[in-house]
């Protein structure tokens, strides 16, 4: 006999979640948001990959799998594809944890003050206030699995797109990225300016 919250949990495999659309200017906007989210219950999700919607896409196409709304907070999920020695610079996230799992290709990832050319089936985790950085390696694309705990880190690729489409100099842009718990440590070239795929 199925438990009754079992058979409603499966009830909800695909739901639409409704997603709060929140005017985030500042951190506490953003951690607001987050708080919401735990208070929904998670939705459980089976999908194809080419079917995500994509919340960055240029030279780091994000495919978004499971939101923060989805999850009910807990985590965000994405499919990142990068273009050959492309990526993203040395940043960090104050109260996010980052896991990334290479699918194909080759991936030069920072974690620390440790760089290593990875390949697939290889991982890295950045806990939280951990510089990390990755690229596409060898000349070729890469594709990699990134879990963020907890979930909203999509709303951060969703934020700098806009800004970038909307004729927003790429500094006010990085800039804004504070509000969603995610801090460029450093930009010193045009080439890092350019790893962040926009």
């Amino acid at each position: 006999m199925t438990d009754e919250k079992v058979k409603a949990s499966n009830s909800r495999v695909n739901a639409v979640v409704e997603r709060p659309e929140e005017i985030i200017t500042s951190t506490a906007d953003y951690y607001a948001l987050r708080e919401k989210w735990t208070k929904q219950l998670a939705t459980p999700k089976l999908m194809r990959s080419a079917d995500a919607p994509s919340v960055m896409d240029g030279e780091q196409n994000i495919k978004l799998l499971l939101s923060g709304e989805e999850s009910g907070g807990r985590f965000m999920v994405s499919l990142i594809t990068l273009e050959p020695d492309t990526g993203a610079p040395p940043h960090h996230q104050p109260n996010e944890d980052e896991i990334f799992l290479v699918v194909s290709g080759q991936v030069t990832i920072t974690i620390g003050h440790e760089t290593q050319t990875v390949g697939s089936g290889d991982f890295a985790y950045a806990p939280r206030n951990t510089t990390h950085a990755f690229r596409a390696a060898g000349g070729k694309p890469a594709v990699m699995f990134s879990i963020n705990s907890p979930g909203g880190h999509e709303r951060g690729f969703e934020y700098i797109t806009g800004m970038v489409k909307n004729g927003h100099p790429i500094e006010e842009a990085i800039a804004g990225l504070k509000n969603y718990d995610f801090i460029i440590d450093e930009i010193e070239n045009e080439d890092d300016k350019k790893r962040i795929g926009v």
